[in-house]
């Protein structure tokens, strides 16, 4: 019985052990992203979901712009292949 609570608490140590490598790991590597954020102007992820989207919106624009060109290109003109 002694010994199963000494196993018991060796496996607990271990994932103890195990999880604090682990959030050391995240933050470092969350550190890591951080960084990588600020070399694009951001210094949160909420700033960059928001400028994602901005950018995203404005694709879209361009996108549609285009389309809108080249539709009435095509109703203008007469395209041979």
């Amino acid at each position: 019985m002694t010994q199963d609570i000494a196993q018991k608490l060796i496996n607990m140590k271990n994932k103890v052990t195990t999880a604090e490598t682990e959030t050391t790991r995240l933050e470092g590597r969350l550190q890591g992203e951080l960084e990588s954020l600020k070399q694009f102007g951001v210094a949160t992820l909420e700033e960059a979901k928001t400028e994602l989207d901005d950018v995203s919106t404005t694709i879209d624009a361009d996108e549609k712009l285009l389309k809108d060109g080249v539709a009435k290109l095509e109703g203008e003109y007469t395209w041979e292949a």
